[in-house]
């Protein structure tokens, strides 16, 4: 389920992406960039500079990237068990988002994840103490978190 994405992740790129993201810049220059071009709806362009910033250990870059793989953008197929991978690295790397959307993804059972409200509690407590929204207004019993950035459904 969470596949090798917890010992150094393996992505499929989009099919017309770049080569050569953003060379030579900082990792916050990179996402900012990517940000820039998802915002645009850019996701292809935007996929590597977030994989760039991931891979430097970011984790709202992979937040982004687990959106990307959700909701299969940037001509990428979707794939919810990627996007489970991504969100645990971000939420391993301190980003509320991607405990937001984790919490709800084993919430739903979704992604090849268990359908297990204990781990969806868990996962929105540490969203909501995180400072996250979605996190801080879902109740496991009867929703899933709210729509805030990336991973919210």
């Amino acid at each position: 389920m969470l596949l090798a994405l917890m010992g150094g992740a393996t992505a499929q790129e989009p099919k017309d992406s770049k080569s050569g993201p953003a060379a030579g810049s900082s990792t916050f220059e990179t996402l900012i960039l990517a940000k820039q071009h998802f915002a645009l709806k850019q996701y292809s362009e935007a996929f590597p500079l977030f994989l760039k910033a991931a891979e430097a250990g970011n984790g709202e870059a992979c937040t982004y990237l687990g959106a990307i793989y959700q909701n299969g953008l940037g001509g990428l197929a979707q794939d919810l068990a990627q996007a489970v991978g991504w969100y645990r690295k971000g939420g391993d790397r301190g980003n509320g988002n991607a405990m937001s959307a984790l919490g709800a993804m084993y919430l739903s059972g979704a992604g090849g994840l268990p359908k297990d409200e204990g781990q969806a509690l868990s996962w929105l407590r540490k969203a909501a103490d995180a400072g996250d929204a979605g996190g801080m207004a879902a109740d496991p019993a009867t929703e899933t978190p709210t729509e805030s950035e990336p991973g919210a459904r």
